[in-house]
């Protein structure tokens, strides 16, 4: 069984639509408690918010580990990321 990753960006969605990395999926923090009904047990997670001192990204990871999942937190930035791969 192959394991899939997700990558979720917690920032709000006007801060997604002005950019985000390629590929990962829109989760406003305040959505997340929803979005993980949908999500099956075998996904790997990587959650990124606004940077190393961006709680957002913190609190999901916590809470999808709590539930049961594989889930990393990104410290970089969104800039800090396209930084590293432009």
């Amino acid at each position: 069984m192959q394991r899939s990753i997700i990558l979720l960006d917690l920032r709000p969605k006007e801060e997604y639509e002005t950019g985000h990395i390629a590929g990962a999926i829109s989760v406003p923090i305040e959505e997340l408690e929803t979005f993980i009904r949908e999500l099956p047990q075998n996904t790997e997670i990587i959650a990124y918010g606004r940077g190393p001192l961006c709680v957002y990204s913190a609190l999901a990871t916590q809470k999808l580990q709590t539930e049961g999942f594989t889930a990393y937190r990104m410290e970089e930035s969104l800039n800090e990321w396209q930084d590293h791969f432009q």
